[in-house]
């Protein structure tokens, strides 16, 4: 496998065979129309980002340099957000550091903790990356393919459970 087109080629090639093949089996087993549908765009769109993956270990690749502007901005959300959607896992983290003998509430110490823990992980984060991983290395292995197949396959299993819920 070569350079990103390749890559991109691939996933396309792949994409239109996953999608084929999940109709063809939840068809099969009597699945609805809807369902059918979901799936297949799901097991497309895995099936072309997941051509892209492996290359997240290159510094110079497409999906590494995009993969890296994207988890700075998640991690800007998630430093902003956390406080409002977890008061409860905020306040726990500043629980923790007031043990320490940091005396401010704990919502303020926990928020503190976020937020150094955030720019640390945007400052270091990607030489930390690309320290602990080679080319070709992990993300070309089968246990990576393995545990990316894991993670579509509970993530099409809940996407399905909160489409077709009835409650």
């Amino acid at each position: 496998m070569g350079d990103f087109d390749e890559h991109f080629a691939a996933g396309r090639k792949y994409a239109v065979f996953v999608i084929v093949v999940s109709g063809a089996v939840m068809f099969y087993l009597g699945y609805s129309t809807d369902a059918i549908v979901l799936t297949g765009v799901l097991a497309g769109v895995y099936g072309l980002f997941g051509s892209l993956l492996p290359d997240i270990d290159h510094q110079d690749s497409k999906p590494r340099q995009i993969a890296g502007k994207y988890v700075t901005g998640v991690i800007i959300a998630a430093i902003i957000a956390l406080p409002v959607l977890a008061p409860d896992f905020i306040d726990g983290l500043g629980r923790l550091v007031a043990v320490a003998g940091l005396s401010a509430p704990h919502d303020v110490l926990g928020s503190g903790v976020v937020m150094v823990a955030g720019a640390a992980a945007i400052v270091f984060g990607g030489g930390a990356f690309d320290n602990s991983t080679t080319h070709r290395g992990f993300t070309h292995s089968a246990a990576f393919a393995f545990l990316t197949g894991v993670v579509a396959y509970g993530t099409r299993k809940r996407l399905l459970r909160a489409a077709f819920s009835t409650t």
